[in-house]
């Protein structure tokens, strides 16, 4: 089983991602967590670092569809990752996934 838990930043998900996969492994199943962006594990983790720290011009001034595929490159570059968890574990508890980056890419999205 694969539980995604999207929200804003500092809304709480690492807390509840933490005590969610405690609860699990309380009651005898195998669980673990994943965050995504994979910070320092994948080549994309390192460019959204910089794209969220202004060094594409700025967050407001690079193209949401830009943003939108550095988050699906860490995703692809996680899913043999992935797979393996969901595969060893009763449950995978992730820190974002796709929900966060769309909502995040989405809202900056012109109205056309």
């Amino acid at each position: 089983m694969i539980i995604a838990l999207e929200g804003l930043d500092g809304a709480g998900k690492r807390t509840q991602a933490g005590l969610l996969q405690a609860r699990m492994e309380q009651n005898g199943l195998r669980a673990e967590t994943i965050s995504f962006p994979r910070y320092g594990h994948t080549f994309f983790s390192a460019s959204i670092a910089e794209y969220l720290n202004g060094q594409f011009s700025g967050v407001e001034h690079t193209a949401p569809h830009l943003a939108a595929l550095l988050f699906a490159g860490d995703r692809f570059e996680s899913r043999d990752l992935l797979f393996q968890a969901d595969a060893t574990h009763d449950v995978v508890i992730l820190d974002r996934y796709v929900a966060s980056n769309m909502a995040y890419q989405s809202a900056r999205l012109n109205e056309t």
